[in-house]
């Protein structure tokens, strides 16, 4: 272990690896990114978000090469070619399901770093009420005690002092395999080990009915939208705006904490399939509800950063669902966010 953790050690730096795109579900993870952050020597752009900014919804939708095409990758190389006398570097800790309670953390985790700039996404679907509950408002709850020291040092709360986390705190921060063992699965896995070993033993099963090894059949795409559509439409009954929303609360403290550290923001709304969102809400109530947002949004915005308000450029063939976007779509949401960015970070 000694060896390997040496081998990775002289690898790692410079790779790439640390940048790779992972759904992130451990503070050991998102430390590793940080720490990449940190030493990065150039222009140094976060984006922060839900499933839209992670990306990998083109992957499960047939594109193998997802990883080129998501929204940080072409903002990178937008960026690059805009700034070619300084290295740059666009880092996706976009995480699925993300809500504004657990982005609320995650700037307080990155503020100290001082990145170029913070890109977030806002949408509707974050201020259901279905998240009100106590038990539904984080989908990362760990964010909320995980720190780093000035010295860039992970650590848990303070007052934890139990064994487990002193050895947490320790692996994290001297053991690299350890940091990277959600973005080793991805790389050997493409996710979850479990999902392989599923998708194995229904290979098998092929195997043991006709003789030959072929991919286990798959569930009806068409079905599998339908069930989505009508989780989207619930979850879409159920969004306001209101003072109480913990969500709004949670955005709120979010873009003021960002304020009060003068973290240059641009905030984007990518908007949702003009085809499907008169399925999921009323049309007056979503214009509503947007503008409400947009206000919320701009008048707690930073100095020095700016919102991009829903896109009327996206055709329905620009979505993979409701909200997911084509490689198509990310190329036409870079050439939005793009510009915006390159204005703040030359400021």
């Amino acid at each position: 272990m000694v060896l390997v953790d040496v081998l990775l050690r002289v690898l790692v730096p410079g790779s790439g690896a640390l940048q790779r795109v992972v759904d992130i579900q451990s503070p050991a993870t998102l430390y590793a990114k940080l720490d990449e952050v940190r030493g990065f020597r150039g222009i140094r752009v976060v984006l922060l978000g839900d499933s839209l900014v992670f990306g990998r919804t083109m992957r499960d939708h047939g594109d193998h090469d997802w990883q080129k095409h998501t929204l940080d990758a072409q903002l990178q190389q937008f960026l690059r070619q805009r700034f070619p006398d300084r290295p740059v570097m666009a880092i996706n800790l976009g995480m699925n399901g993300v809500l504004p309670t657990d982005l609320d953390q995650l700037v307080r985790i990155i503020a100290p770093l001082k990145p170029d700039l913070v890109v977030l996404d806002v949408s509707l679907r974050a201020f259901s009420r279905d998240f009100d509950a106590q038990d539904q408002q984080q989908t990362r709850p760990w964010l909320t005690s995980m720190r780093l020291t000035p010295e860039g040092r992970y650590a848990a709360a303070a007052g934890s002092a139990d064994v487990d986390g002193r050895l947490h705190d320790i692996a994290v921060n001297d053991w690299l395999l350890y940091r990277l063992r959600d973005i080793v699965r991805s790389v050997l896995f493409d996710g979850e080990p479990g999902k392989l070993v599923l998708a194995l033993r229904g290979q098998l099963d092929n195997w043991l009915k006709t003789g030959r090894f072929a991919a286990a059949p798959q569930a009806d795409g068409a079905f599998d939208d339908i069930v989505l559509l009508m989780r989207a439409r619930a979850r879409y009954d159920g969004i306001d705006l209101a003072a109480d929303n913990p969500q709004r609360q949670a955005i709120e403290r979010t873009l003021q904490y960002l304020s009060k550290a003068g973290q240059k923001t641009l905030v984007f709304y990518a908007t949702e399939n003009p085809d499907v969102l008169a399925d999921l809400m009323d049309a007056d109530k979503a214009k509503a509800l947007r503008s409400e947002l947009a206000q919320i949004v701009t008048s707690r915005l930073p100095p020095n950063s700016a919102y991009i308000g829903p896109q009327d450029i996206f055709r329905p063939e620009n979505f993979l669902d409701h909200v997911h976007l084509t490689e198509e779509g990310y190329r036409m949401l870079t050439g939005q966010i793009g510009p915006r960015a390159e204005a703040l970070i030359a400021q």
